[in-house]
């Protein structure tokens, strides 16, 4: 801070000058913003608000000392008008008192050598009053949170550095601990209400830039914290899978086994198809379960040959399915898009007997239609359809043995690439299935 004690040795400052270092004060401003905004990334795992550290100490401390060797090498005199005492407040005020007493430490020698020993006493109880004052306020400046911190915060800061402002004017008005004459009070107290504005300024621009740096901590532990709670959650679906699986198989496997002894043939021939339909089930309910994104690897798959593959299954054979096929290539899992887009096959030729598949690329678009020729479904059914075990009545009717997994399946996938299904009943009758999946999605 230029001030007439720092640098009396040199004779004094008059107002006009004061006014013209005004411009000197606003480049260390920026300085010691852009100073502290480089340490704060490059010690961000190591600055921690919560409790005292030096960090705040060292950063602020050097600053002010090569802040004030270069203001003297400019003026080419030892009259170097730096705000010393702006960054001796702030490091203790973010670091309490082990930073405060650092920087105070490296800012006092810095006046020694470049202010001289005029008004020496006078200055060291200034510079031990601002460490006491940031000291105090970190106790309530780390109880909050830097990521909500306002103009009402930077008022407070500023109002109790104010304060003990005048605490140092009354001092040095009463001649203690050296005399002073009338210009020379004058001069100080014009130092002091050009520092004010320079001072709120530097305390908004760092806690505006503290901020910043939280907010975006905050949104990277969020990330962190909801990839560790998907991990978590797929280890335990993993394990809940095994176990799921390994304790419907062995009752059905025994099952089958006992099936094997029974004499009476139609009786038999019920028991295995409950059974098969309850393995299905089983199957669905398992596949339901499963992560979308298992783990399989997306990797360039032709979708136009993926669908004319399953449109030539065996089961489709007596089946009249029309296609026309773009040929388009995309990222997908190959083995989730497979079973994806079978149960969508499957459920038309079941319900609709007749199918036109459709693919073609729109706007970045892969664009799959799929018709059947069936009774198609009530409006007010077709928001139900994808949800888990719902089957209406024209389905239970044509296929006892479904689950009402199938569609659920199918959605997952599709959106696990991406893109999203939809369902409408066609204008000329039938059932229409859209599936839209983007080309340059990332797997």
């Amino acid at each position: 801070m230029a001030t007439f004690s720092d640098f009396s040795a040199f004779g004094g400052t008059t107002g006009a000058l004061q006014f013209k270092l005004l411009a000197l004060l606003t480049l260390q401003l920026l300085g010691g913003m852009g100073i502290f905004t480089i340490s704060l990334f490059v010690l961000r795992d190591q600055y921690k608000l919560a409790s005292a550290q030096p960090q705040s100490g060292w950063i602020f401390g050097l600053t002010g000392y090569l802040f004030t060797a270069a203001a003297a090498q400019i003026l080419g005199s030892g009259h170097a008008p730096y705000i010393r005492h702006e960054f001796i407040f702030l490091a203790s005020l973010l670091g309490g008192w082990p930073s405060g007493l650092i920087a105070a430490t490296i800012t006092y020698v810095a006046r020694l050598q470049f202010g001289g020993t005029s008004f020496w006493l006078f200055s060291a109880g200034e510079t031990a009053l601002f460490v006491f004052a940031g000291a105090l306020l970190h106790r309530w400046f780390v109880r909050r949170d830097v990521a909500t911190v306002n103009l009402f915060d930077v008022g407070i800061i500023a109002t109790v550095k104010t304060a003990f402002n005048g605490v140092c004017l009354w001092a040095i008005y009463q001649g203690w601990p050296e005399p002073i004459t009338v210009p020379e009070f004058i001069d100080f107290q014009i130092s002091r209400i050009i520092s004010y504005p320079i001072f709120f300024a530097l305390v908004y621009g760092l806690l505006l830039i503290m901020k910043m740096d939280a907010q975006t901590r905050n949104f990277r532990n969020a990330e962190l914290d909801q990839l560790k709670l998907r991990l978590r959650m797929s280890g335990e679906r993993e394990q809940l899978l095994l176990g799921v699986s390994h304790g419907l198989k062995t009752p059905l496997t025994r099952l089958r086994l006992r099936l094997e002894m029974l004499d009476d043939e139609p009786l038999k021939q019920d028991f295995e198809a409950e059974i098969n339909a309850l393995d299905e089930m089983i199957f669905a309910v398992l596949d339901m379960m499963r992560s979308p994104d298992g783990k399989e690897d997306a990797v360039p798959t032709r979708l136009d040959e993926l669908i004319a593959r399953l449109a030539a299954k065996p089961i489709y054979l007596n089946a009249h399915i029309e296609t026309q096929l773009e040929p388009i290539t995309l990222a997908l899992r190959p083995l989730s898009m497979k079973r994806a887009l079978g149960n969508l096959l499957d459920n038309g030729i079941l319900y609709g007997h007749k199918l036109v598949v459709n693919l073609n690329l729109k706007n970045q678009w892969a664009i799959l239609t799929i018709r059947d020729f069936g009774p198609g479904i009530a409006d007010y059914d077709i928001d139900k359809v994808f949800q888990p075990r719902v089957r209406l009545d024209y389905a239970a009717q044509m296929n006892i043995k479904g689950t009402g997994l199938g569609l659920s399946i199918s959605r997952n996938v599709i959106r696990a690439h991406g893109g999203d299904i939809s369902i409408r009943n066609h204008p000329e009758g039938g059932l229409e299935v859209r599936v839209q999946l983007p080309l340059n999605h990332t797997s």
